[in-house]
């Protein structure tokens, strides 16, 4: 029978290494809830102005919860995961990052923003702008086959830091297994993007996922990369 259990975010890491030791030990058809820490992994918090930027810690940027061993798994599968439900905590932020982006020699100076999400619909940028939380992962994938310290970005062929605002509620994320027990992990939580980082934050913020999981074997399915299939309208 199938079950549920859960991911706090007491245990994180910041790279994808075959040898992490799993969080989680699930079969396949479990459901997972995620806590998943914002990307800054607390160096930013609500209070935080633009002056943290310079105190940013890139080896504790994206934070993965994970990983997960799902029994069954195995080189040449295909894990589905199915996004059940995706829920933002209190707050959130954005950012510009001198040197990174598509526009960084237009802004080249640093800008942190942040922003209170509780009401939970909404991201209020001004008295008469606001934006809809559409939420979702920005970060899920397996342990890539040579995963020995792998940085968290950029994606490749075992998922990871996807940025696909698509991968909402309802959508099933399939990933390609490479190694054993598929060694899932995700984190970097937004709740909102357009298409694309380009200033390489989206809304980060502290999320909870309910993700369901099944393994489909190689005789059945194989894929050589991720794909996703949204809930029909």
């Amino acid at each position: 029978m199938a079950e549920t259990h859960k991911c706090t975010t007491d245990t994180v890491h910041y790279t994808w290494h075959k040898e992490h030791e799993p969080i989680l030990t699930i079969d396949s058809g479990d459901t997972v809830v995620f806590e998943t820490r914002e990307v800054s992994d607390n160096q930013f918090n609500f209070h935080s102005t633009t002056e943290a930027i310079s105190e940013l810690n890139w080896d504790y940027v994206y934070p993965l919860s994970g990983p997960v061993y799902i029994n069954g798994a195995e080189p040449g599968d295909t894990l589905a995961v199915e996004i059940l439900d995706l829920k933002t905590k209190h707050w959130g932020w954005t950012a510009v990052l001198p040197g990174l982006g598509l526009l960084a020699e237009d802004y080249p100076d640093a800008y942190l923003r942040t922003f209170d999400l509780s009401d939970g619909k909404y991201i209020h940028f001004s008295e008469d702008i606001k934006v809809p939380i559409e939420p979702f992962l920005g970060t899920m994938g397996v342990c890539p086959k040579d995963g020995d310290g792998t940085p968290i970005m950029p994606p490749g062929n075992f998922g990871g830091n996807l940025d696909v605002r698509q991968l909402t509620i309802g959508t099933k994320l399939y990933l390609p297994v490479q190694q054993a027990g598929a060694l899932f992990s995700c984190g970097d939580g937004h709740a909102a993007q357009g298409d694309g980082e380009v200033c390489v934050s989206a809304l980060e913020c502290p999320m909870y996922a309910s993700l369901k999981f099944t393994v489909i074997k190689a005789s059945e399915k194989s894929i050589p990369s991720p794909q996703f299939k949204r809930r029909a309208a």
